[in-house]
């Protein structure tokens, strides 16, 4: 599946248009050090002017090059990204629901990674949830009952279990080499009683058949370089 991360995670980017470059003292929560891999959203999100627009229409022609018949086409689910931003909140949030109606328009399937439960803003910014594919990989950044009552397509991508970061050490489960492949057959299944912090977020169901179809979209694993 394609993906274009943005507006964070975006240093491939930012390298090539550094104007278009988060400044350091616009990033919260002491993230200042990864502000260069990040779009700078300031300014009127009506505007083409504004560093929003420009950054905005940046991301959007990006896509224009690869939404083609000959590349991505209107068979393909493709991912926005939107995960990690550390600049204005709000700013985010408008962005990523430019981003949904945009490739959305294109006739396409819109996956994105959750953030929208760490990213509130101040709660006037509603993000477009209707046939979009949220990836929740961590409850506290999307909270699945939240987002399952919101109406977003659920995939199950919690990094503690289905991670893996490899860097040499052999270590098995989250952010490690390997999964726990054997705990994962042996125990894990998309949607159980209510023992996991996936499942604690999720709303009550009565049966195993219930519980399966709140997870809606189902799940994936992740390996991150």
């Amino acid at each position: 599946m394609p993906e274009i991360d943005a507006p964070g995670h975006s240093g491939a980017f930012t390298k090539v248009r550094p104007d278009l470059m988060l400044p350091q003292n616009q990033a919260v929560n002491g993230n200042a050090k990864r502000a260069g891999e990040q779009f700078d959203l300031s300014g009127d999100v009506n505007s083409k002017d504004s560093q929003y627009g420009k950054s905005l229409s940046f991301v959007q022609g990006v896509w224009d090059e690869y939404l083609t018949d000959n590349m991505f086409d209107d068979s393909m689910t493709v991912h926005i990204g939107t995960d990690e931003y550390y600049g204005e909140e709000n700013a985010f949030r408008h962005f990523s629901d430019d981003m949904i109606k945009y490739i959305q328009g294109k006739d396409r399937t819109v996956r994105m990674w959750g953030s929208l439960t760490q990213i509130d803003g101040d709660g006037t910014v509603p993000v477009k949830s209707e046939n979009v594919q949220l990836n929740v990989w961590n409850t506290g950044y999307s909270n699945p009952k939240q987002m399952y009552n919101d109406g977003f397509d659920l995939i199950n991508t919690l990094d503690g279990s289905l991670y893996m970061v490899p860097n040499g050490s052999g270590s098995r489960g989250g952010y490690g080499d390997y999964l726990r492949t054997e705990d994962l057959y042996k125990n894990w299944i998309l949607y159980t009683p209510p023992v996991t912090p996936w499942e604690l977020g999720m709303p009550e169901a009565s049966d195993l058949t219930e519980r399966k179809e709140l997870s809606k979209a189902g799940s994936i694993t992740g390996v991150k370089s």
